[in-house]
C-alpha cells in the first residue's frame, strides 16, 4: 500500500512565480526560488542541477534545505550509486516521478546510497524531473522529503506540475547566457574550496556569490546575517565600521564596542563579537580589481569577504577528512562533534541517536583511522594537513 500525505494550498503563488523569474535574471536568487518551491509542497529540501551534455559535468548545482556536506558527499561519492538517476533520464521532459513508485523497499534496505548516505542525512523520498533537455545542457530538479515525512501526494504533485512551465521558461532565459553559468559556478567552486566562510559582495554589502560555509554562518544570525540580499552586522556601530570598510575609508572614528577595524592598506579587517558568546568572528575584506573576478561589472566594485569562526570546523575540512579516511556521513558527523570537544553522550543527543549507536560508530572510526582511543583520534584529525 502506498503511503501519501496531503500538501497545503500554495500561499503567495504570484510571489513564488515572481521569485522564479527573478532568479532567471540573477542566479544568486536560485537558492531562494528553490527553497520557496520546496516550502510550497511542504517538503524538506530541493536541488537544481544543470549538466553540460558534452563534458558530462555540472555547470551549476544549487540546493536548498540540505547540509553542504550532503552536497559534497553526493558529488564526490554517492552520486554514481544513485538508483533514481538512470530511471529519471528515461522519462519525458517535465514529467515528475516519485522514487517509491519504482524503487522496491528491499533495494532501499540493501543500498549503500540509502543506508550510508540518504537516510543518515535525514532524507528518504524523492520527486524529480528533467526540467529541460537540449543539445547542450540537461536540467534536473529534485524535491526531497525527510525520513519523518511521507511521499508527496497528488495535491503536491499538482503544485509542482503547475510550476513546471514557469521553471522551464525561467531556466530557458538563463540558458541564453551560459557563460554566466560557467563564471558563477567557477567562482562558487573556488570559494567552496576554501576552509572557511567566503563570499563576494558589492559596495552596498549585497552578496553576489557565496560558498556553503558562508550561507550556513549567515543563517545562524549570530553577529552577522543577511537582510534581504545585503550583509548586516547586528551591532549598529559594528555595521557602521563595516560600511566604512566597504567604502574604503582611510580613517574611522574609533573602534566600536566589541569590534576593531583596520581599513588601511589593500585589506581591511575587523573582529565581531557575537551575541551568543561564542568566539568572535574574524572578518577580512579585500577589494578586487576589474580583472581579478569573473563577476565584475563595469563601474561596480567587488570585494571578497572571508569570515573565520575560530570555534568552527568547516565543511571543506571535514569533507577532506571524510575522503581521506573513507568515513561514512554518519561517522564524519561524529568525528566533527568530537573535534569540537563533544562527549559521546553530547554527540548522541546532537545526532539524535542512542549512546550505543555512537559507540558503534566510534569503533568503526577507530578501525578506519587505525586509532584505538578518542584522544588519539582527535589528535590525528587535528594534525591533518588540511586543518593547518
Amino acid at each position: 500500500m502506498e503511503v501519501v500525505r496531503s500538501a497545503p494550498a500554495v500561499r503567495s503563488y504570484d510571489d513564488l512565480l515572481g521569485l522564479i523569474y527573478e532568479a532567471a535574471r540573477d542566479p544568486v536568487l536560485l537558492k531562494e526560488a528553490l527553497a520557496a518551491t520546496v516550502a510550497a509542497v511542504s517538503a524538506k529540501a530541493g536541488s537544481l542541477t544543470i549538466v553540460d551534455r558534452k563534458r558530462g559535468t555540472a555547470v551549476m548545482a544549487v540546493s536548498a534545505g540540505t547540509s553542504p556536506m550532503a552536497d559534497f558527499d553526493y558529488v564526490e561519492r554517492y552520486g554514481v550509486m544513485d538508483p533514481r538517476a538512470q530511471y529519471a533520464m528515461t522519462l519525458p521532459v517535465g514529467e515528475w516521478v516519485q522514487c517509491h513508485r519504482y524503487i522496491a523497499p528491499g533495494l532501499v534496505e540493501k543500498s549503500p546510497f540509502y543506508q550510508d548516505f540518504l537516510i543518515p542525512y535525514g532524507f528518504r523520498w524523492n520527486t524529480g524531473t528533467r526540467i529541460f533537455d537540449n543539445d547542450s545542457h540537461i536540467g534536473m530538479i529534485g524535491i526531497h522529503s525527510g525520513v519523518e515525512q511521507l511521499p508527496l501526494d497528488g495535491a503536491a504533485l499538482a503544485v509542482l506540475e503547475r510550476l513546471t512551465p514557469h521553471w522551464q521558461r525561467a531556466l530557458e532565459l538563463q540558458r541564453g547566457n551560459m557563460a554566466l553559468y560557467d563564471q558563477w559556478t567557477m567562482m562558487r567552486a573556488l570559494l567552496n574550496a576554501m576552509g572557511y566562510a567566503a563570499l563576494v559582495c558589492d559596495t552596498e554589502g549585497a552578496v553576489v556569490v557565496a560558498n556553503d560555509a558562508a550561507f550556513e554562518l549567515l543563517r545562524s544570525a549570530d553577529g552577522i546575517t543577511l537582510k534581504g540580499d545585503r550583509l548586516q552586522l547586528q551591532d549598529i556601530k559594528s555595521q557602521r565600521h563595516f560600511r566604512a570598510m566597504l567604502n574604503r575609508s582611510n580613517a574611522l572614528t574609533g573602534p566600536a564596542p566589541g569590534a576593531t577595524a583596520h581599513p588601511t592598506g589593500p585589506d581591511a579587517a575587523m573582529i565581531v563579537v557575537r551575541p551568543s558568546g561564542k568566539a568572535s568572528l574574524q572578518l577580512i575584506l579585500r577589494k578586487l580589481q576589474a580583472d581579478q573576478t569573473l563577476l565584475q561589472q563595469e563601474g561596480a566594485d567587488r570585494f571578497v569577504l572571508t569570515i573565520s569562526d575560530p570555534a568552527s570546523v568547516t565543511v571543506p575540512q571535514m569533507r577532506a577528512i571524510s575522503l581521506m579516511y573513507a568515513l561514512t556521513p554518519a561517522e564524519c558527523r561524529l568525528a566533527q562533534l568530537l573535534l569540537r570537544g563533544a562527549t559521546l553522550s553530547e554527540a548522541a543527543d546532537e545526532l539524535d541517536v542512542s549512546l550505543e549507536t555512537v559507540r558503534s560508530q566510534l569503533k568503526s572510526v577507530f578501525s578506519r583511522t587505525s586509532t584505538s582511543r578518542q584522544t588519539e583520534l582527535v589528535a590525528l584529525l587535528k594534525s591533518a594537513v588540511v586543518l593547518r
